[in-house]
């Protein structure tokens, strides 16, 4: 094939032959890859998620628009920095580059109109959810209304807590205007939701832009672009912003249809056939639960690694039963249950279930610190299902989430990232568990200070156990309450 083009090439200079050799390669690598648009994901703590933001915000030719539950916004954070520079100040002061946030925050009301005022001086015109609903979104579309449109989304907060210490991820989608502009009707929707904080700034730009509720992207369409068609196939996503327009329903009133973002993930686990891989904060969904342990009972092979603070001890779990259900949906069955807890019982019958707990700290009470703070599932390694949601009843009716469905076939490149993630967390310093159980032993036997923040590491909840025990018998020896040893 490449004979026959190069045959019909009228070459006239070696360099132009060069030339045309070189498009033609950048062709075969990028026109016969499945992936229909450039797609990048990065993980927590590992990638340099942050400085790519910065670089790809800075390249906005006409708007960036934020929804983010919790962001740095000091200069140490990259974005920041970026965005204070004098070229993207003057874009900004020029009206050229225009930048709106929805914020949500959390701390004191002082400590948030705090970070909210520094954002408004940077130009950024600034809104707040003040609603009864909080707003969990960690989204940017940028220049959202043009052909150019760009997509950041994922689990992360732009936060340097989530960037140095949680398990974390974000995914850019670069040309790819359905996909982005379904986000941008959630944003605009939630716009007009929101508080304005400081100076209301007017962009004209914005006023023909859709502020109905938003729909989920179609599973196939096609845009024209001017090189080639590119059919943004295998992506959907799904928002429940829409309790925003409902009145709340009283907690006896709620039904199977109300689970907007529960129902996507068990559909998913419904058409499991062969494998589940989850890396998420927590699992506290009856219906998740329940369509899990129908998974298991199937065949299905099922690994499930949650964060610290769903761990509970030996003795909690034995005595643990779960509510009768007589209704899968009953608000009563997805209220205060970890169910991560459950299903690790659960695996001494189903040998196909295993639950590992990220594992940081011999101190519980620093479970947040570095935290598991991933939301995805991986079924079959054919799909997955990321985004801002957590896997609990408050998160599907009290926050604003989103999830975000892909499929291999047309992202194999992202999803043998998230695969390559997974078996990373799965196998997480498991090799050197006896010598920390071995070292914490002999320092508590000779009374020597130690880190009790450590390396994270992937364990059952039976080395937990024995760690515990360990910590347990040194506190009654020495008639402490806290562990004393922690440097």
């Amino acid at each position: 094939m490449l004979h026959l083009f190069l045959k019909n090439i009228n070459i006239k200079s070696t360099l132009k032959s060069f030339y045309f050799l070189s498009i033609f390669v950048l062709f075969l690598n990028t026109g016969s890859a499945l992936e229909p648009v450039k797609t990048q994901a990065w993980f927590h703590p590992n990638d340099p998620s942050l400085y790519e933001i910065a670089k790809i915000l800075s390249q906005a030719k006409s708007s960036i628009d934020i929804a983010m539950y919790n962001m740095t916004v000091s200069e140490s954070n990259p974005i920041v920095e970026s965005l204070l520079k004098k070229d993207i100040q003057k874009r900004i002061y020029n009206s050229e580059l225009k930048i709106r946030i929805i914020f949500q925050g959390y701390g004191s009301k002082e400590s948030k109109f705090l970070k909210l005022q520094k954002l408004e001086d940077m130009g950024i015109d600034v809104k707040y959810f003040s609603k009864s609903k909080k707003l969990h979104h960690k989204f940017a579309v940028i220049d959202g209304n043009t052909v150019d449109a760009k997509l950041i989304t994922g689990s992360a907060n732009w936060s340097l807590s989530s960037y140095n210490n949680y398990n974390d991820n974000i995914l850019y989608f670069a040309n790819s205007p359905l996909l982005s502009k379904s986000y941008q009707r959630e944003f605009n929707f939630l716009w007009e939701k929101s508080t304005e904080f400081g100076n209301q700034k007017i962009y004209k730009s914005y006023h023909n832009l859709s502020t109905q509720t938003p729909e989920q992207t179609p599973e196939q369409t096609s845009v024209q672009t001017s090189v080639q068609t590119v059919t943004e196939n295998g992506v959907k996503t799904y928002f429940n912003s829409k309790i925003l327009s409902k009145p709340s329903k009283n907690k006896k009133n709620i039904n199977a249809a109300d689970y907007i973002l529960t129902n996507k993930i068990v559909e998913k686990i419904n058409q499991a056939k062969n494998t589940i891989n989850i890396a998420t904060t927590r699992i506290k969904l009856f219906p998740i639960y329940s369509a899990l342990l129908k998974a298991a009972k199937r065949g299905v092979n099922i690994n499930i690694i949650v964060t610290m603070a769903q761990y509970e001890t030996f003795y909690k779990r034995k005595k643990n039963n779960l509510t009768i259900c007589k209704y899968e949906f009953s608000p009563k069955c997805s209220i205060g249950i970890k169910y991560s807890t459950l299903l690790e019982k659960d695996s001494l019958t189903y040998k196909n279930i295993a639950v590992r707990i990220k594992y940081f700290d011999f101190r519980p009470d620093q479970s947040i610190q570095k935290q598991m703070h991933h939301k995805y599932i991986i079924i079959d390694n054919k799909y997955v299902l990321t985004g801002s949601f957590n896997w609990s009843f408050s998160s599907e009716f009290q926050h604003i989430e989103n999830l975000l469905f892909i499929d291999a076939h047309y992202y194999p490149n992202m999803i043998n990232q998230f695969k390559k993630d997974f078996a990373s967390l799965w196998i997480n310093n498991r090799d050197k568990f006896d010598s920390l159980y071995n070292n914490l032993k002999e320092n508590f036997k000779q009374s020597i200070k130690f880190k009790c923040a450590i390396d994270p590491i992937s364990l059952s909840y039976s080395q937990i156990d024995k760690i515990r025990k360990l910590i347990l018998e040194y506190k009654r020896k020495t008639k402490t309450r806290r562990l004393n040893l922690c440097l």
